[in-house]
């Protein structure tokens, strides 16, 4: 038996080649849109804490305002 590395034909060659690429590009495009995906999330749980947040801080004001008032009926 021969145990010499087989020769294809060049064909054969650009085709996995071809394929190689393929593949490695499909991999690119799939990390690409997991990374869009996980910047989507993040947004979206910026924007929530915010709206939390914002609702959070108009609370404290409207109590600061009546801690304020009844402060003031009674000196």
């Amino acid at each position: 038996m021969d145990h010499r590395k087989r020769i294809e034909s060049p064909s054969v060659e650009r085709r996995r080649l071809i394929e190689k690429r393929m593949e490695m590009i499909a991999f690119l495009i799939n990390q690409m849109n997991e990374e869009e995906n996980n910047e989507k999330s993040s947004k979206e749980e910026i924007k929530r804490k915010s709206i939390k947040d914002y609702s959070r801080i108009i609370r404290l004001n409207w109590l600061s305002l009546v801690v304020n008032k009844v402060h003031r009926m009674f000196p």
